[in-house]
C-alpha cells in the first residue's frame, strides 16, 4: 500500500473513535443502557459479554491499524531514504544527468544537469528536450533520441555560457517511463585549450607567412608532396603545388639534385633536414617537351631556399614516413651577401689607397685587416699579426692600446672615438711625432663591433707648425717694433692685431680697439665707407688721408696704406702713419689758397677738388660745388672744342713732364670772354704725382686799362696834332 492510502484508513478510524465519544452517542449509549438494565441478568450479562467482545474487536482493530500505520510509515521511509540516495548520488555525480520519456520530455534532471543548462531542476520537468537548447540542433536532438545506437554531440548553452557534451542512449526497456537517458559533461575548458592552441596555431600560420616562410609536406609512404601558395609564389607559380616527388626533384637547379636525393635518404633514419638548395622558377616561356633543348642549356631564373624538415610520422621500423619543411627565401640573404662583399671589397680598396696607414680590429681588440703602409710603418706582416691582440704586439704606448679596447657601458658615448697625438720610435730608431685617430662602429644592436685606426706621421707638420709659430712671433715682434701703427684686419673688418705703436698713438689698448670694427675709428663716415669699398674692392688701400679717433676723441691726422695679408682668412695689413706734419702744411696750403685773392683751385685725377672764391667769382659761379669734378678743359668753359682739346694737351704735359707752365688762354663762360694768364704747378706726395694747382691772372682789368691807355694816347696825339696846326696859323 502506498502512504496515502494509509493515510485515508488512519482518518477513517479516527473519524469512527470521534463519533462513538461524541456526546449525540453518548446519549444514544446512555438511552441504550438504561434499556439493558431494564432487562433480565441473563440479558444483562448477554450484553455485557457483546458489550466486552466489541470494547475488544475495537481495542484490536486499534492495535492492527496503529501496527500497519507503522509497518507502512517504515516502507515510507525507506522509499524516501531510498530516493533520497539516489537523487543524492545523481546531485553528486560531476555529469548532468536527465532522464526523458517517450514524448521527448525531461522527468527528471540532476543537480549538475541543471546548472550546466543554466536553470533549476523543477523548471525543468516535464519540459521537452529540445525547448532547452537552441532551434538549430532540434532535428539533430530528435534524430539522436530515436536512435538505438550511443549518440554524441557537443554543444554551446547561451544560458550557461558552457561547451557541452552531450551522450544520448535509448533505454532498450523502459522503466518508471525513462525512455532515454542523456549525459552531459562541461567541455568548456578542453573547448576553450582547443580554441587557444587553434588562436596559436592561427597565429603561427600568419607569422610564418608574414616572415616569408613557406611549408612544404613530403610523404614517403607514396612519394608525394604538397606545399601551400607561399611556396608556390616563391617559384612563380599560380597555385599551392602537389604531385610526385620527381616532379619536385624536376624544379631543382641540376647542381643541387644531388645533394638534395642525399639528404632526402639521410632524412628517414636522421628524423630531420636542412638543406639550401637553388629552385628553378617557372616560366611561362619555358615549355618542356620531347625535342626541346636540354633544361642545363637552357637559361632558367633560379630562388636559393632553405628547407627545414622535422618528422610527423614513423612507420614500424623507427623510419620517418612524413616530413614537414618550413622554407625560407634566401634572395634577401644572398643579396646581402653579395652586398658585403662589396663592402669589403671597398673596405679593401680603400686600405690599399690610402696613404696613411690603416688597420682594423674587432671588438676585442684583435687585428683584421691593415694596408701596405702599415707594415710598412712598423716593418710587420699582416699574417703574422692577424687575430693578435694589439696590446699582445706592444706595438702602441700602454696608454694608447688601451683606448682601443676601454669598456663603456654607453657606447654612444665614444661613437666619435679618440684623437690623440704621440710620440714613438719606429723601426727607423728615429723618434716621430704620430696622430691616431679611432673610429668606432657597433651592430645592429648598437654594440661595439670593432675599431678603425688612421695613423699619420706629422712629425714634419709639427715642425712646419713649430716654425710657423716661431716666424708668427717673430713677425708680432717686428709688427710691435715698427715705428709705424699697424693692424690686422680680418674679413668683417675688425681688428684682430694691433701693435704697440698703434696703442701708444691713439692711446687706447688692443681689447678696446677689437670692440669695435677698423672703419668706426674714422671720424667722417662717407671717408670710412670709400675707404672700405676700395679695400674689399681691389683688396688694396695707398695713400688714403683719414682722420682716426683716439681716446677722449682726439682726432689723429693719419695716412693709410692695406694690402691683403691672407687670401685664405681674407685678412688685411694695414700700416699707419702720422701725417699730422703734413696736414700742418696741407691746412696752411688749404688757408692760403681759400683766402688768396686770385683765382686758383685743384685739379686732381677724377677733376677740380677745390676752388677758391676768387676762382669762383672768376668762373661766375656761387659756389665750387658747380665745377667740382670738371677740369679746365671742359667744353662749358671754353670758347670750342678745338680750343678744349687744346688746353688738354697742354694739362697732360704738365702731369707727364712734371713741369710748370704758363700761358694766356681765353675761357668763355655763359658767351662771357675771360682772357687770363693760366698757370699749371704739378704737385706730388713724395715722389708719386698727386694733383695740379690751377693759377689765373684775369687779364679783363689789365685789358680795360689798355684801352684807357690807348685812348688817352689817341686824345694826346690828336691834341699835339691840333696845337701844331694852331701854330702854323
Amino acid at each position: 500500500m502506498t502512504p496515502r492510502v494509509w493515510n485515508r484508513l488512519f482518518l477513517r478510524v479516527l473519524c469512527f473513535i470521534s463519533v462513538l465519544v461524541s456526546p449525540v452517542c453518548f446519549a444514544f449509549s446512555q438511552t441504550v443502557l438504561d434499556q439493558i438494565l431494564e432487562q433480565s441478568p441473563d440479558t444483562m450479562k448477554i450484553g455485557l459479554m457483546a458489550l466486552v467482545a466489541v470494547l475488544v474487536f475495537l481495542l484490536l482493530l486499534v492495535i492492527f491499524t496503529k501496527i500497519q500505520l507503522g509497518s507502512a510509515r517504515k516502507e515510507q521511509k525507506e522509499s524516501y531514504n531510498t530516493s533520497a540516495d539516489k537523487q543524492s548520488l545523481l546531485n553528486d555525480f560531476k555529469v548532468g544527468m536527465l532522464h526523458i520519456n517517450q514524448a521527448g520530455e525531461i522527468i527528471f534532471a540532476n543537480r549538475v544537469a541543471a546548472f550546466f543548462l543554466g536553470s533549476k531542476e523543477e523548471k525543468l520537468m516535464n519540459r521537452p528536450l529540445i525547448e532547452v537548447f537552441d532551434n538549430a540542433l532540434q532535428g539533430t536532438i530528435s534524430a539522436a533520441l530515436t536512435s538505438n545506437q550511443y549518440v554524441a554531440m557537443q554543444t554551446y548553452v547561451a544560458a550557461s555560457k558552457r561547451h557541452l557534451h552531450l551522450g544520448f542512449t535509448q533505454q532498450s526497456d523502459i522503466h518508471h517511463g525513462i525512455a532515454s537517458v542523456i549525459s552531459l559533461a562541461d567541455v568548456s575548458n578542453y573547448q576553450h585549450q582547443i580554441d587557444q592552441q587553434s588562436s596559436h596555431l592561427n597565429s603561427l600560420n600568419q607569422g610564418l607567412q608574414q616572415s616569408g616562410l613557406a611549408k612544404l609536406t613530403i610523404n614517403f609512404d607514396d612519394n608525394t608532396f604538397t606545399s601551400d601558395q607561399l611556396f608556390a609564389d616563391f617559384l612563380l607559380a599560380t597555385a599551392p603545388l602537389s604531385g610526385d616527388l620527381n616532379q619536385l626533384k624536376k624544379m631543382l637547379n641540376n647542381h643541387s639534385v644531388y645533394e638534395w636525393e642525399q639528404a632526402l635518404e639521410a632524412s628517414k633514419k636522421q628524423h630531420q633536414m636542412d638543406i639550401c638548395c637553388e629552385f628553378l622558377q617557372l616560366d611561362e616561356n619555358h615549355t618542356e617537351s620531347l625535342g626541346s633543348e636540354p633544361k642545363e642549356k637552357q637559361v632558367w631564373n633560379t630562388i636559393p631556399l632553405r628547407l627545414i624538415g622535422l618528422s610527423r610520422n614513423k612507420n614500424d621500423e623507427g623510419k620517418t614516413t612524413c616530413l614537414d619543411f618550413i622554407v625560407q627565401n634566401l634572395s634577401e640573404l644572398e643579396q646581402q651577401k653579395s652586398l658585403l662583399l662589396i663592402s669589403q671589397q671597398k673596405v679593401k680598396t680603400l686600405l690599399a689607397t690610402s696613404p696613411n696607414p690603416v688597420y682594423l680590429l674587432d671588438e676585442q681588440g684583435k687585428f683584421v685587416d691593415c694596408n701596405s703602409a702599415f707594415e710598412m710603418m712598423f716593418k710587420l706582416h699582416m699574417s703574422k699579426i692577424e687575430y693578435k691582440s694589439i696590446q699582445e704586439l706592444n706595438l702602441l704606448p700602454a696608454e694608447i692600446s688601451r683606448l682601443h679596447i676601454d669598456n663603456h657601458s654607453n657606447f654612444s658615448a665614444v661613437n666619435s672615438g679618440h684623437n690623440k697625438e704621440f710620440e714613438l720610435q719606429l723601426a727607423d730608431e728615429v723618434n716621430h711625432t704620430l696622430n691616431l685617430k679611432l673610429k668606432f662602429f657597433s651592430d645592429k644592436n648598437n654594440k661595439r663591433a670593432g675599431v678603425v685606426g688612421v695613423i699619420q706621421d706629422v712629425t714634419e707638420l709639427k715642425q712646419t707648425k713649430d716654425k710657423l709659430e716661431q716666424e708668427r712671433k717673430h713677425f708680432i715682434t717686428i709688427l710691435d717694433l715698427a715705428p709705424l701703427a699697424v693692424a690686422i684686419i680680418d674679413a668683417e673688418d675688425r681688428i684682430i692685431r694691433a701693435n704697440i705703436s698703434m696703442t701708444d698713438r691713439l692711446d687706447l689698448s688692443e681689447k678696446e680697439l677689437k670692440k669695435h670694427t677698423f672703419y668706426q675709428l674714422f671720424n667722417d663716415a662717407n671717408n670710412a665707407a670709400k675707404a672700405a669699398k676700395q679695400v674689399h674692392q681691389t683688396g688694396r688701400l695707398r695713400g688714403f688721408s683719414a682722420h682716426l679717433t683716439g681716446k677722449n676723441d682726439k682726432l689723429h691726422p693719419s695716412e693709410l696704406h692695406v694690402d691683403l695679408l691672407s687670401k685664405e682668412k681674407k685678412e688685411y695689413l694695414c700700416w699707419i702713419s702720422d701725417s699730422t706734419k703734413e696736414q700742418f702744411h696741407q691746412d696752411k696750403f688749404d688757408g692760403l689758397l681759400q683766402h688768396s685773392s686770385m683765382p686758383m683751385a685743384v685739379l686732381g685725377e677724377t677733376g677740380f677738388s677745390k676752388l677758391n672764391p676768387a676762382a669762383c667769382a672768376f668762373f661766375n659761379i656761387e659756389n665750387e660745388h658747380q665745377l667740382l669734378g670738371s677740369t679746365p678743359f671742359a667744353g662749358e668753359l671754353n670758347l670750342d672744342q678745338q680750343a678744349s682739346e687744346e688746353l688738354e694737351r697742354h694739362i697732360t704735359k704738365v702731369k707727364l713732364d712734371g713741369k710748370a707752365k704758363s700761358l694766356q688762354w681765353e675761357h668763355e663762360v655763359g658767351q662771357v670772354l675771360l682772357p687770363c694768364q693760366a698757370t699749371y704747378v704739378p704737385m706730388y706726395k713724395g715722389q708719386d704725382f698727386d694733383s695740379i694747382l690751377c693759377i689765373w691772372t684775369d687779364f679783363r682789368d689789365l685789358k680795360l686799362a689798355d684801352e684807357a691807355r690807348l685812348e688817352a694816347m689817341n686824345l694826346h696825339h690828336a691834341a699835339e696834332k691840333e696845337v701844331a696846326q694852331k701854330q702854323q696859323l
